[in-house]
């Protein structure tokens, strides 16, 4: 499914995703990639199926490919993400793409070996920012060595397993989270998400929560919560305008749940992030999305000095 931040990292073999952003807030969601998830700085909140992690600087969480996982900022961050698609994993070693890693490898195995994922991830961005000739094949050699380490000593315990979502799983949620998205500023229900698939209310219902990890309600409202956010900072929109574009039925609503996630007012909220930056909106596809984007050259050489003791 899309992914609110994605730039190419590595084209000539096969697409890697790799960024440094600030974030604010991402809704729940799913992919097929491998998602690595390093903090440079700041706090966040990730939750990943039922499982919270209150992250900060250094910590390294692994997302397996369709874990429904989601973010929000705990004050000022800037992450690295990297997400490697299950096409890289098999033309590695096709039993890789089947393996399932441990999540919160700050925690779990080998810490030389983490550190060791943690530098790799800073050389790959460190290169694609300075995109010489031929850089592109140091970054496919750091990539695989990630996975050499991910494979040796992070892999879960065989009885664990690990969830795969089924072709025709992710077809049918595929179309249906695309439907939401289409529609989240219109007053949809789980009826008509049931009528657009040819299902029974029912049924979609639990379908939905059982593959998603959360009720279709509470997903609708994430993702109307995510727009706001965006427009309330890249726009000059009234709040009540915003809340009513964003889906929300009424301000009352809006202001009810943004104050219980980011606990201040949408009011507070703007003033806030606006005497910290300049308004700045990504668009793509016709979505928006707020984050700050940009490879801090510094930062990552601070991180990597804190790292200098993991003598490869």
């Amino acid at each position: 499914m899309e992914y609110p931040y994605e730039q190419v990292m590595m084209e000539r073999e096969t697409q890697i995703f790799m960024l440094m952003p600030s974030v604010e807030y991402i809704s729940m969601h799913w992919h097929d990639r491998l998602e690595l998830i390093l903090v440079l700085d700041g706090n966040v909140r990730l939750t990943v199926e039922k499982d919270v992690y209150d992250l900060q600087a250094l910590d390294l969480v692994v997302v397996n490919a369709d874990e429904i996982h989601g973010v929000e900022a705990r004050g000022h961050n800037r992450l690295i993400i990297m997400q490697i698609p299950e096409k890289f994993l098999e033309s590695v070693d096709p039993d890789a793409a089947k393996e399932c890693f441990m999540r919160f490898l700050s925690a779990e195995g080998d810490v030389t070996s983490a550190d060791k994922i943690r530098k790799r991830m800073i050389e790959m961005l460190i290169l694609a920012d300075k995109n010489k000739p031929f850089d592109h094949i140091k970054i496919h050699s750091l990539c695989l060595d990630i996975l050499y380490l991910l494979l040796k000593g992070f892999r879960t315990s065989s009885n664990r397993g690990c969830f795969r979502k089924k072709k025709n799983d992710r077809s049918r949620l595929n179309r249906m989270i695309q439907y939401i998205q289409n529609h989240f500023s219109y007053p949809i229900t789980l009826a008509d998400l049931a009528k657009q698939e040819g299902l029974s209310r029912s049924y979609v219902s639990r379908y939905f929560r059982k593959h998603m990890g959360i009720s279709f309600m509470s997903y609708l409202k994430g993702v109307r919560l995510e727009h706001a956010l965006r427009m309330l900072i890249g726009s000059d929109w009234s709040i009540t305008d915003i809340a009513l574009q964003s889906g929300f039925s009424n301000l009352t609503t809006f202001h009810n749940l943004f104050k219980t996630t980011f606990h201040k007012t949408p009011h507070q909220y703007r003033k806030q992030a606006r005497s910290h930056q300049p308004p700045k909106v990504q668009q793509s596809g016709g979505r928006m999305y707020h984050y700050e984007e940009q490879v801090d050259i510094n930062v990552l050489e601070k991180v990597y000095a804190q790292l200098a003791n993991d003598k490869d």
